[in-house]
């Protein structure tokens, strides 16, 4: 395998659900990670600390309106902001916010957004806009900074025997795309002011859906595995194959990049780069056991992924997986937001060797450029010449 694919190993498995997964989300500053069951509970748990993922550090009861079925972070616009407060849509169609009050998170806020089922949820740090979806409609709240809701005028009528799949927003919170499962329907809408930008019919039911870094569309088809669209979705740019067995709604998320982690139905996570088509396995359960719900992101050493078994019968299990990327990938890492520019610099091999071959040849470098004439030459000089006061040539 090309030495630029990651390779994931598990660090954590957590246990504490007594019924199938539905949600797992990452906080936005990567430290806490979300669980979200048919048990009712909302489990908060605690990445990269000593133990971590033994025990939850915090139970959340959806009140008991239900299992839940949807769930998003909702922090503020800066990358790594804390995750401040939970949002949680149940079973019975009841959003409930939670927000966290010094020590832990305590219920600041509920509604009741739709008649049946919340099918998802969707959070934009931006307009602080929070999106509700179930019964076929989606509604937008104004979601405040001290955990309050307050609906808004604007909303996506409901579609009759519609299934929403996946809301998401898109473009720093500017659109808001809607997938539905059954009639294979995508559509976006522009949010400021609220019109309608595109509705397209994709060629399969979109079970799951999720948008990359790099602006594509990654869709669970429902019949032969993934298919990748540019946006506004036309034809597939891409298609990952894997088995459909019993028509379960597998979910796929972005890791960072071209690279996405996809559940399966076999007991198996699959790390595909759709570029280059490289792809890898990791076990996160016996053959046979569904993984559907996996989330991912890039954290400080790399990337992880969390994924969660999905089967009646079976203790439910959360496994995180990490990983360390080679730095000189360009297309597999971005950029590092909390550099800090007072550590020390590190330098490869090659740039080490040229630093030695300028201290030991810079006088005979600097005389020979000193013979030439034109602006660049010029230039290179000066730079030559700082450095050559700078080291000890």
């Amino acid at each position: 395998m090309n030495a630029r694919f990651p390779t994931f190993r598990c660090t954590s498995t957590l246990k504490g659900h007594t019924r199938p997964l539905n949600v797992l989300k990452i906080s936005p500053d990567g430290r806490l990670l979300l669980s979200g069951a048919d048990d009712g509970e909302i489990k908060i748990w605690k990445l990269y600390s000593d133990g971590a993922g033994q025990l939850p550090v915090q139970s959340l009861p959806s009140q008991g309106f239900g299992a839940v079925y949807a769930a998003t972070w909702a922090s503020g616009p800066e990358v790594g902001s804390k995750a401040s407060i939970i949002v949680v849509g149940t079973s019975s169609g009841r959003v409930f916010v939670y927000m966290w009050d010094p020590v832990e998170y305590k219920l600041s806020d509920f509604r009741d957004a739709h008649a049946k089922r919340v099918d998802d949820l969707a959070f934009d740090p931006t307009f602080r806009h929070l999106a509700t979806a179930g019964n076929g409609e989606v509604i937008i709240w104004k979601l405040s900074v001290k955990g309050n809701l307050e609906k808004t005028q604007l909303s996506v009528p409901a579609v009759k025997s519609a299934d929403i799949s996946r809301i998401f927003f898109y473009d720093r919170g500017s659109t808001l795309i809607v997938c539905y499962r059954e009639n294979h329907s995508c559509t976006a809408y522009q949010v400021h002011p609220w019109n309608l930008k595109w509705n397209v019919k994709l060629p399969s039911r979109i079970g799951y859906a999720s948008v990359g870094s790099d602006k594509h569309l990654f869709v669970t088809n429902l019949f032969d595995g993934v298919d990748v669209y540019s946006l506004p979705p036309r034809v597939p740019v891409e298609h990952y194959t894997h088995p459909i067995l019993q028509n379960r709604p597998i979910q796929v998320s972005p890791v960072s990049g071209s690279i996405v982690a996809i559940g399966s139905e076999d007991g198996h996570v699959v790390i595909w780069n759709w570029r280059t088509n490289e792809k890898a396995e990791v076990t996160h359960a016996n053959r046979g056991v569904p993984v559907q719900v996996v989330d991912a992101c890039e954290h400080q050493a790399g990337f992880l992924i969390a994924s969660g078994s999905s089967e009646y019968g079976t203790e439910p299990v959360i496994k995180l997986w990490s990983s360390l990327p080679d730095k000189r990938s360009t297309d597999l890492r971005a950029p590092r937001a909390d550099h800090d520019p007072t550590a020390p610099i590190s330098l490869s091999i090659s740039q080490l060797i040229i630093l030695l071959v300028f201290c030991l040849y810079g006088n005979s470098i600097v005389s020979y450029l000193g013979t030439l004439t034109s602006p660049l030459i010029e230039y290179i000089l000066q730079i030559f010449n700082y450095l050559r006061e700078a080291l000890p040539v």
